[in-house]
């Protein structure tokens, strides 16, 4: 009979189901009720080659023999089968195993990590900042400033609330005239 177990093996991978006594004709595996040529290798062993077709998720495994009889299987096992990454994320990111999503480095983004930032945000936000693919603009690095992040600077509280221009040397700004505060937003008579 086959031993409880939880295991993890990747699309395509070869699985050995470990039990006791199996013959030579206990040659089928089945994941829930799909089943699968394997091949005896040992007493205490079948083996199997999960092809592409199996998709990811979590199976109950069985064995059987080739007339189709079920092999004394009391305990199941849980298979969970691990797709993987489309295009093993094109080699721009790494593969989250937990949720078979690619984690992109910076410059990409896209399922499989395919899709350069660069053609999104401005000159790729000039390696001084991280692309916000959904707004399609460079969020700048601490010190940098500009479309693209290109510019050596200092950025201002909220943009000065748009009631003032920021000294990109200092941080700071200098409000309109009837505008105060660290970042511009209060109004007249509230500066008093």
């Amino acid at each position: 009979s086959l031993q409880p177990s939880e295991i993890t093996v990747s699309q395509g991978a070869d699985l050995s189901v470990v039990g006791v006594g199996f013959c030579p004709q206990d040659n089928v595996v089945r994941l829930d009720d799909y089943p699968f040529q394997g091949v005896v290798v040992s007493p205490n062993e079948v083996r199997v080659k999960l092809g592409p077709n199996v998709l990811g998720g979590t199976y109950q495994v069985g064995v059987q023999n080739s007339n189709g009889q079920r092999f004394g299987v009391v305990l199941r096992s849980d298979l969970r089968v691990h797709n993987g990454c489309p295009y093993n994320c094109s080699g721009n990111g790494y593969c989250n195993g937990l949720t078979d999503r690619c984690v992109c480095s910076a410059g990409y983004t896209g399922a499989d990590c395919s899709q350069s930032n660069q053609s999104v945000c401005p000159n790729g936000c000039g390696g001084n900042g991280i692309c916000d693919t959904q707004n399609r603009r460079c969020i700048c690095l601490h010190g940098f400033i500009g479309a693209d992040c290109s510019q050596r600077g200092m950025t201002c509280l909220n943009d000065c609330s748009r009631h003032g221009k920021c000294d990109t040397n200092t941080g700071t700004c200098k409000c309109s005239f009837f505008h105060c505060g660290n970042d511009c937003s209060k109004r007249w008579p509230l500066c008093r």
